[in-house]
């Protein structure tokens, strides 16, 4: 289906005022759609909005697409987190043998019955799918497992050494990749049928429980590329990034025959610790992680709002931005930027939630364009003349081509995503996803 978006015929209140004609922009209450000008880039919206029912969104904060395209919404009021199709059709089981429902109903840990009210949410190779809430933990719930099905879950496993024969009876399963890096492998596991254990680990448990700082709050999570074996999560209680590894701890023999390993989270090190300079970090929220491993985090104390640092192979992390140097520092660029994510093209977008807008750089931090915006364009072509808008008059030149933008589009969006060449906006004071596509014509193809 493709939908052409009409151009704007500019029609405006006129009044003479000494030989100049004064004309009245349109009010934020109007009805204006989006105007193209040749070869210029930018988001257009794709419509529907996802609103209202079926969804009845209650302050959704967080958003992510994994590999196998569903999309997990963090609704937090409702305490839940929302499984999507690229469609926008809500799933809860699909054909494909996916059970979504745990998600879908309200959150609650295994062996906990207060409500979990997610903030952060992201989806590893693994398909581990980590949630957070502002608390001291994260938890995690696997869809691979909960497809396929747990038969039973070793109590030991057997290692030997090919060559020299040895074998090595492991009950302590954190041992095993060193085990493996010295020249064993896996002879069998000896699986037992424990349904307690097992119902743990199919229902939503805690991953990551934090007893080195007091105060955690964990918002925000992002899991490292493909082999890497980590999290990362933004902490507000101790304005740091903390460095969470994946640690074996449970061998699973699952429904069809398949054996793998089940993790728990073991922290590792800080990348990034509290500071108000560059690479450091002050009140934060949003991350994102590259596949090249480098983090991006959003965070709402002074300075500076977006950070990107990468690793150094002293195993150091440092900025990648300077100030002065890349625009995306400067001081006055943000206004309580709540989240971060990266384009197929290494582009940056940033919400700019206290401004109601979405702003892209590229990879070198320069500015490039806004999304979640209303434009207006007026064209004077008949005489010079005054215009006003918001409060502003200025004097222009007969045909003139006038732009104004208007922050009435979004209410305080507090995520976004970028995947396929669509941007996803999580308009959280609006209770709503929206989605937009960057273009250069006014015929757009929506997806199906």
């Amino acid at each position: 289906m493709r939908k052409l978006i009409p151009i704007l015929a500019a029609i405006v209140y006129v009044l003479t005022y000494c030989g100049y004609e004064k004309i009245s922009l349109p009010k934020i209450s109007d009805t204006v759609n989006v105007v193209f000008e040749p070869g210029k880039m930018k988001y257009i919206p794709v419509n529907p909005p996802w609103e209202g029912e079926p969804y009845n969104f209650d302050n959704p904060v967080d958003i992510f697409i994994s590999v196998d395209d569903y999309i997990f919404v963090c609704d937090s009021g409702n305490a839940r987190v929302v499984v999507l199709k690229k469609t926008g059709e809500i799933v809860e089981a699909d054909n494909f043998g996916n059970d979504f429902t745990i998600l879908c109903k309200e959150l609650k840990a295994w062996g906990k019955g207060e409500l979990i009210y997610p903030t952060g949410v992201n989806v590893d190779s693994k398909l581990n799918i980590f949630i957070t809430n502002n608390s001291n933990e994260v938890y995690v719930w696997n869809q691979f497992i909960n497809n396929v099905g747990v038969d039973s879950i070793a109590s030991a496993v057997v290692y030997w050494n090919p060559s020299t024969g040895e074998e090595r009876i492991v009950t302590d399963f954190s041992e095993t990749e060193e085990l493996e890096n010295n020249g064993f492998s896996i002879k069998r596991g000896i699986f037992e049928l424990d349904s307690i254990a097992i119902d743990s680990i199919r229902s939503l448990h805690v991953f990551y429980r934090d007893v080195n700082y007091e105060n955690s709050s964990f918002y925000a999570v992002a899991s490292a590329p493909f082999g890497e074996n980590k999290i990362y999560l933004t902490d507000k209680g101790n304005n740091r990034v903390a460095v969470i590894k994946l640690v074996r701890s449970a061998y699973l023999k699952l429904k069809n025959g398949v054996t793998l390993w089940q993790h728990k989270g073991v922290f590792e090190y800080d990348a990034a610790v509290s500071g108000t300079g560059a690479g450091t970090v002050n009140d934060p929220r949003g991350i994102f992680v590259d596949n090249n491993n480098n983090i991006y985090y959003t965070q709402l104390g002074e300075n500076f709002g977006v950070h990107k640092i990468r690793l150094l192979s002293t195993g150091k992390w440092i900025s990648v931005f300077s100030v002065g140097v890349n625009e995306i520092m400067n001081l006055d660029m943000f206004d309580e930027p709540f989240d971060v994510a990266v384009s197929n093209s290494g582009n940056i977008l940033v919400t700019n939630t206290g401004k109601n807008e979405v702003l892209e750089f590229d990879s070198q931090g320069n500015f490039l364009r806004k999304a979640g915006i209303r434009e207006v364009q007026v064209d004077t072509t008949v005489i010079d003349t005054i215009v006003t808008g918001s409060g502003d008059t200025e004097f222009v030149q007969r045909d003139t081509l006038i732009t104004r933008y208007y922050n009435d589009v979004l209410n305080r969006p507090k995520a976004l995503f970028y995947d396929d060449e669509i941007l996803y906006i999580v308009d959280s004071g609006n209770n709503r996803i929206l989605r937009y596509k960057l273009s250069s014509d006014i015929d757009i193809e929506i997806p199906e």
